[in-house]
């Protein structure tokens, strides 16, 4: 949706973030390193807990369980500053144009971007490309989902979501390896799929061998999560809700 320079995006973003944070202590490049294996842990997640519990797991082993005072500065940060880093993303109107015309036609549309920001992120890059999030029937925030791209299973939990089949479904997106992965013959493994080079297929050969759950022992997970969205909530004020619109 976004013709973004994916480097400039995260100079921007990393810039603020550190520039928001800095009066609280945190070094620079400790966060900048503490965010990214955060978002390494989310990538690795295997559907037990929804991605917010896993990166915050990770932030709070590297700064700890102090850092819990520091919520509502993320959020605030979402909520603030992040709108500055709009500047990185560049804009064409054919995105907006291209999802209203698949619409007006009759199709669902959903956003199936990777999972690893919070829907008040998510929702703002939507705006950005003069959309709304209500345009897209369902959009994937690290608060909603256990997997993220390149694991077939985000797929599979995307599909199970709308109700549809993975056959009945059209993946459009800009990275081979990421949003491609669900189609690679014999559904191979990101691995696999780099050795042979692109391989097109309908998105069902890539999912069908997989089992039907949304998140792996979801019903499990579902009180641990809400016990640790309500400590989220008692410690930052943050709405304690999976798929909200906070940070």
């Amino acid at each position: 949706l976004l013709p973004m320079d994916q480097n400039a995006f995260v100079k921007a973003y990393f810039g603020l973030l550190a520039k928001k944070l800095a009066p609280r202590g945190y070094d620079p490049e400790k966060l900048i390193d503490a965010i990214w294996k955060g978002t390494a842990a989310m990538v690795k997640n295997n559907g037990e807990r929804i991605n917010e519990h896993i990166f915050w797991i990770k932030f709070l082993e590297i700064f700890g369980e102090k850092a819990k005072e520091d919520y509502p500065l993320f959020e605030e940060y979402y909520a603030q500053d992040f709108d500055k880093v709009q500047a990185s993303c560049g804009y064409t109107p054919k995105s907006a144009e291209i999802v209203h015309a698949l619409k007006d036609m009759g199709y669902r549309v959903a956003l199936a971007t990777n999972p690893i920001f919070p829907a008040i992120a998510t929702q703002k890059r939507i705006r950005w490309a003069g959309l709304s999030h209500e345009d897209f029937e369902l959009y994937t925030t690290y608060e909603n989902s256990c997997f993220c791209k390149p694991n077939p299973k985000y797929y599979l939990a995307i599909t199970e979501a709308l109700g549809v089949k993975p056959e009945e479904c059209l993946m459009v997106g800009n990275d081979a390896i990421e949003d491609m992965i669900v189609v690679c013959k014999d559904n191979g493994g990101v691995e696999d799929f780099q050795r042979k080079g692109p391989c097109y297929a309908r998105l069902s050969e890539g999912l069908r061998l997989l089992s039907g759950v949304l998140c792996a022992g979801a019903g499990q997970q579902r009180d641990a999560d809400a016990v640790y969205l309500e400590e989220r909530h008692t410690a930052g004020g943050a709405s304690g809700k999976p798929g909200g619109d906070h940070w």
